[in-house]
């Protein structure tokens, strides 16, 4: 039988869900010699297996993808295919158990939620941190931030502005202490990359002049940290999450929404959604 409907191992090159022996079409080939698109198989028929046991017509549906599957004629079609059917299916299975813990009188909180059931993280792309807008959520007033990369020769004096006043040491102080030289030249060696927008981060009607660097290891934190500059405060000048845009105000993603309010270069952090799945 076709794909994801029967499990079996692949006597060819890579395991797919079907057997590789009676491999009929381009898909079924592609699949069977593609480890990218195979791994995608199997992934999708251990889904499959855990979505026909919930209300619905699995069978009809999954009958009806693979015919859009197999008109495919290249890989990327494939994997098209395979990514968005992948995410449709962990959605369903997610639907429902996401819950607001605090701020359910939000809309913010209310439209979030509704994309946490609607859409899958990509932890490639989001190290699971937040959740990718869909065209729905542009709809309800997300939206993210365009982002222009620093010129390389200004990195280093715009990292220089964030590093002292986190060290609390002047500039003057900062030239004859070797020490101190060595500890920045190690903070810039891993932060070459660095880019800038400005936004009004704080919401004070005012725009400021907005760094991103980019802290993530393995997934194992959040992505980046954002500051302004001059710093004002070696704390409120900075904060770390996911940064983005909601109905014209910024808020961040820190396992939380984050509503961001100040003054000059000042940024207040106040939780405002929680959620639970």
């Amino acid at each position: 039988m076709m794909s994801v409907l029967v499990l079996s191992l692949s006597t060819l090159v890579h395991s797919a869900s079907f057997d590789c022996k009676k491999a009929s079409n381009f898909a079924e080939r592609e699949v069977c010699s593609d480890k990218e698109l195979s791994k995608l198989d199997d992934k999708l028929s251990v889904l499959y297996k855990k979505i026909k046991k919930t209300a619905g017509d699995w069978r009809k549906s999954q009958l009806l993808w693979l015919q859009e599957r197999n008109n495919c004629k290249t890989k990327q079609c494939l994997l098209t295919a395979y990514q968005t059917r992948v995410v449709f299916f962990e959605s369903e299975l997610t639907k429902n158990t996401v819950k607001i813990t605090k701020g359910s009188a939000y809309q913010l909180c209310k439209d979030y939620v509704a994309l946490m059931s609607r859409v899958n993280v990509n932890p490639e792309s989001s190290c699971k941190m937040r959740y990718s807008f869909d065209v729905a959520a542009y709809d309800a007033g997300f939206a993210d931030i365009m982002w222009k990369k620093v010129k390389k020769s200004e990195v280093k004096s715009v990292l220089l502005g964030y590093w002292l006043p986190r060290e609390e040491i002047s500039l003057d102080d900062f030239n004859v202490d070797m020490s101190q030289q060595k500890k920045f030249n190690e903070f810039y060696s891993t932060h070459k990359t660095i880019w800038q927008s400005n936004i009004d981060i704080n919401f004070d009607g005012k725009k400021e002049r907005v760094y991103k660097v980019s802290i993530a290891e393995k997934c194992s934190g959040h992505r980046f940290f954002y500051f302004v500059l001059p710093m004002f405060d070696r704390y409120l000048s900075t904060v770390t999450g996911d940064l983005f845009m909601y109905q014209g105000r910024p808020y961040l993603e820190y396992g939380a929404l984050v509503e961001l309010t100040g003054g000059e270069n000042i940024i207040h952090e106040k939780n405002v959604c929680e959620f639970k799945k």
